[in-house]
């Protein structure tokens, strides 16, 4: 068992099992307990591969809880036998049955739907972004007009659910695209596979200031962020694998420190794109 501790959580993770054990120690007042406090844990037994961060708002909810409850401390002396005469403790034992049985099922939603934060849709006017997420939503096509104003659009995929903020491309406006949010949980970053050699240098110098911007250890971003690389308009083309090489090598992917994955996309007939954002998904997922 590997153990770390995170921000106050104490997370173990069994390798041969396949688990991983998430703790969050806290103290809530007693007046039976030695210093008139009680030193309580709650632990939580799941995949190895979710990520502690998407239980903490449930767990600090359920802490909030148990910490509001009055009494509700004599509900762990009930099998102590200095104290199960008391009163009080049936009522308390009832009482944290209520809050645990509540708040599970807000952890069982948690992992049948995890929410996976927003997303950062970028790249140039007519890359087909906002086509291709309409097709990720609905599993249709549907031309969309080039987007001209902030859209956040919410997604929902093999029981994930993510929101993504989808900008629009055109020159102008591209000095906005980092003041919808400084620290999305994933970037997307869509090129028109098709696009004339002038398109492509556009498209890489754009790249260039995000590849900068995640490897700038003054921005909030880190290197581990999930980068998802669409090569859009793949329908449009023959040879999509030789000229998904050609752009790899145009934006200096192969020795660089980023976490990303190319993929081959159609806005069209939507080859692609659901492997795309599951790629995503499982680097969200995955242990830290």
């Amino acid at each position: 068992m590997n153990i770390n501790v995170e921000k106050g959580i104490i997370v173990g993770i069994s390798t041969t099992l396949e688990i991983k054990i998430i703790s969050y120690p806290f103290v809530i007042p007693s007046d039976w307990g030695r210093g008139h406090v009680e030193m309580l844990m709650i632990s939580l037994v799941v995949d190895k591969n979710y990520r502690s961060e998407l239980f903490q708002d449930v767990i600090d909810e359920l802490s909030e809880r148990i910490l509001e409850c009055p009494n509700i401390y004599k509900a762990f002396y009930k099998d102590n036998p200095e104290y199960s005469a008391k009163k009080g403790i049936k009522e308390a034992v009832s009482n944290l049955n209520n809050i645990l049985s509540n708040n599970y099922k807000n952890i069982e939603k948690i992992i049948e739907n995890p929410n996976l934060g927003i997303f950062l849709t970028l790249g140039l006017s007519k890359a087909g972004k906002s086509t291709l997420l309409h097709y990720l939503k609905t599993n249709a096509f549907k031309n969309m007009k080039p987007t001209l104003a902030l859209q956040v659009i919410k997604i929902l995929i093999d029981n994930k659910i993510f929101r993504t903020i989808d900008v629009s491309g055109q020159k102008r406006l591209r000095n906005q695209w980092w003041s919808y949010t400084k620290k999305p949980d994933a970037l997307i970053f869509v090129i028109d596979i098709n696009d004339s050699p002038e398109g492509l240098r556009e498209a890489e110098r754009e790249f260039s200031k995000i590849k900068n911007r995640i490897l700038n250890e003054s921005s909030q971003l880190t290197n581990t962020i999930p980068l998802l690389i669409c090569l859009n308009k793949i329908d449009l083309i023959d040879d999509a694998e030789k000229k998904k090489s050609k752009i790899i090598d145009i934006l200096d992917l192969k020795n660089s420190k980023l976490n990303y994955n190319v993929q081959l996309t159609s806005a069209k007939d939507g080859i692609g794109i659901t492997d795309g954002f599951k790629w995503i998904f499982q680097e969200l997922l995955k242990i830290e």
